[in-house]
């Protein structure tokens, strides 16, 4: 009965019909199965979740169940526990649906990007190269293959494999063109083509001008194309996006330590008061990110060291002692300063 109710597209009152049957047959797949999809489409995510581990571990070939328990993962984040279904599905090919391995390569990438070694975004690309084999025109398959080469490291071939994702029509999508741009960008910069950087990571701040990651990579690549001023303003924006992240605000100071030893620019020489106004601008972002977050002894470490370098040698000292009086300090921060 509860399962003619879900057919009937009517999950509410399949729930206590499900319910039941499951009390009565605790492991019974097809009712655990069908018992978690009608608690998903009521909106119960973490009882379908239970309720769909239980019935994969149960045995994890059923038809059609590895797909859900994978899906319902990735809905609420659980992505590493996502990976061993999808693999499950995708090394016995017992699927033909291309988004088991488009879902795989997303988790890996999402993965890689929060700093997880687990799995290698080379196995991305296997999954990815499946799905071109079976449909070549897939876009984000395209796309997905150039992210995972520059994850790997494999600046060059990313720097093409962007370059084909771009001519797609995955750009008539802002959220593809923001990605593609800011990806395309960062790898031209990382492989010297400085120009080519620019223009991409300009492109992707018109299209999304309120990400301060695009303006971080656009003054670093204005800095490695010997441009500070352009590179000072672009650091500037990062602030004018979001000056009450501690983080931002050191990143700027890091920025403009950067621009000051760079040998290539010749602030003396400029037009502009550049030179006048970059440190003291560092030391108001470094004061105002202790100010935002007192606790963390990295960000007087960095307020010392840059005092330091800008020959502020009293006030270094006064901050590295300051260090010592604080209870949160640790040893390392103490040995640091």
């Amino acid at each position: 009965l509860g399962d003619l109710y879900l057919q009937d597209n009517a999950p509410t009152l399949a729930l206590p019909e499900l319910q039941t049957a499951v009390e009565l047959s605790p492991e019974g797949l097809q009712i655990l199965v069908r018992y978690g999809q009608a608690l998903k489409l009521i909106g119960n995510i973490d009882e379908s979740r239970e309720v769909f581990s239980k019935a994969y571990h149960l045995e994890p070939n059923f038809p059609g169940l590895a797909q859900m328990y994978a899906r319902i993962l990735i809905d609420i984040g659980e992505l590493e526990g996502a990976i061993s279904p999808l693999e499950m599905l995708i090394n016995l090919k017992s699927s033909q649906d291309l988004t088991v391995y488009l879902d795989y390569a997303r988790c890996v990438l999402s993965l890689n990007k929060l700093g997880s070694t687990k799995v290698p975004p080379m196995k991305a690309l296997i999954a990815l190269n499946e799905v071109l084999q079976i449909d070549p025109d897939i876009a984000e398959a395209k796309a997905l293959i150039a992210e995972t080469l520059a994850a790997n490291g494999d600046k060059e071939m990313a720097f093409q494999a962007y370059r084909e994702a771009l001519d797609t029509s995955l750009i008539d999508d802002k959220n593809w063109l923001e990605s593609l741009s800011y990806g395309f960008g960062c790898v031209a910069s990382s492989i010297g083509k400085h120009d080519i950087a620019i223009a991409a990571l300009q492109e992707a701040g018109q299209v999304n001008p309120s990400n301060p990651d695009i303006f971080k990579a656009l003054s670093s690549a204005y800095l490695a194309a010997n441009l500070p001023e352009d590179a000072i303003r672009s650091a500037r924006n990062v602030l004018v996006i979001n000056g009450d992240d501690p983080d931002n605000l050191a990143w700027f100071a890091t920025q403009v330590t950067n621009l000051i030893r760079n040998d290539k620019p010749d602030f003396t020489s400029s037009p502009s008061a550049i030179s006048k106004t970059i440190s003291s601008e560092a030391l108001n972002a470094l004061a105002k990110a202790i100010q935002l977050a007192p606790t963390r002894t990295d960000l007087l470490v960095q307020l010392g060291n840059f005092q330091f370098s800008i020959g502020a040698l009293t006030e270094a000292q006064e901050t590295f002692a300051s260090i010592a009086s604080f209870d949160f300090a640790t040893i390392d921060d103490l040995k640091t300063a």
